[in-house]
């Protein structure tokens, strides 16, 4: 059986009108039961914790929104060692 935990925070600050920026943190552990193996006393639990940064910016002008997200990830996906970055750019359009 697997469990996930999960804490989170974020922050955002509206620069003007126009401009606003944001910062999230995310710590979410996986337990895991390992099936009890012949002769233990009791199940042995493994625990692995992927920790999430991320930093968004928006931008509107007119009736469009451009956006920017980078997010780092430690122990991406419950594996160790395991990092991620990715950047995503963002655009939306209001008609």
């Amino acid at each position: 059986a697997t469990m996930y935990e999960t804490d989170s925070y974020g922050v955002e600050f509206a620069v003007n009108d126009a401009l606003s920026l944001s910062y999230t943190n995310e710590k979410s552990e996986e337990t895991t039961n390992v099936t009890i193996v012949a002769g233990a006393a009791g199940q042995v639990k493994t625990h692995l914790e992927a920790d999430i940064d991320s930093i968004q910016a928006a931008y509107v002008i007119g009736g469009a929104t451009l956006g920017v997200a980078v997010t780092e990830t430690s122990n991406a996906d419950y594996v160790a060692t395991k990092e991620e970055k990715v950047t995503v750019f963002s655009i939306a359009m209001a008609f």
